[in-house]
């Protein structure tokens, strides 16, 4: 089967502790979770919440079913993916203001704006933190996350949804590479839903995997000829 490659930068790797506090509620307590047993993402909620990346939104409760804000998914993925700005250049320090509209400069998710812009995430200039962040701009934001880490290959083959007449031209590479790497699923019938909310246990899943993915998938070694031309 033939393989594709996709260049990107290596970004060096540092926890984004402001983001990991506050993204998620987290708060690094070590109590279970009582509302995720038997949750089709359970494994992947109790494994992120030993690593320290979520936590609750109480004590001992997730809320699996619940939604996450831009903001919020923004945060999860710069501290889960542990994406930072230290060895890019900067003439002055940056502003959340330089790079998005609505995101304010003292709001708690402003600095993980600012490294999934400089990371290349493709987040749009206009978007509103305080939306519900959907199940396609998740995937593609983690993808392009994904690639930060360094040159994968991908098997050239097309995933049929149902619903891909829905889904954004601009996230549909995104998403069949997230599906092709068993990071993303589609559902009993074979949709992706990519026009709805993704629930806390599905980014929580993604997630998972995705840095699963990363600690077990070697990247493409471009030869310096290649880098060269």
């Amino acid at each position: 089967m033939m393989m594709t490659m996709k260049k990107s930068v290596m970004k060096p790797l540092l926890l984004a502790t402001t983001a990991v506090a506050l993204c998620f509620s987290v708060t690094g307590a070590a109590y279970a979770f009582n509302d995720v047993k038997n949750d089709p993402e359970q494994t992947a909620i109790e494994q992120l919440q030993h690593r320290g990346v979520i936590s609750g939104v109480g004590q001992d409760q997730f809320a699996p079913k619940g939604t996450l804000t831009v903001g919020n998914a923004v945060a999860l993925i710069v501290s889960g993916m542990k994406l930072n700005i230290d060895n890019i250049p900067s003439i002055k320090e940056p502003k959340a203001s330089d790079y998005f509209t609505n995101v304010k400069d003292d709001s708690w998710y402003a600095q993980a704006f600012i490294i999934a812009s400089l990371n290349g995430l493709d987040i749009p200039k206009d978007i509103n933190p305080n939306e519900s962040v959907t199940r396609e701009q998740y995937a593609h934001w983690l993808y392009n996350a994904l690639n930060t880490k360094g040159d994968y290959a991908w098997i050239e083959m097309y995933i049929m949804l149902n619903d891909e007449d829905q889904v954004d031209e601009a996230y549909m590479t995104s998403i069949q590479h997230m599906l092709i790497a068993k990071i993303a699923k589609l559902d009993e019938n074979s949709d992706f839903r990519p026009k709805k909310p993704i629930t806390r246990s599905e980014a929580a899943g993604m997630l998972y995997r995705t840095i699963e993915y990363v600690d077990n998938v070697n990247p493409i070694e471009i030869p310096h000829s290649v880098l060269a031309d």
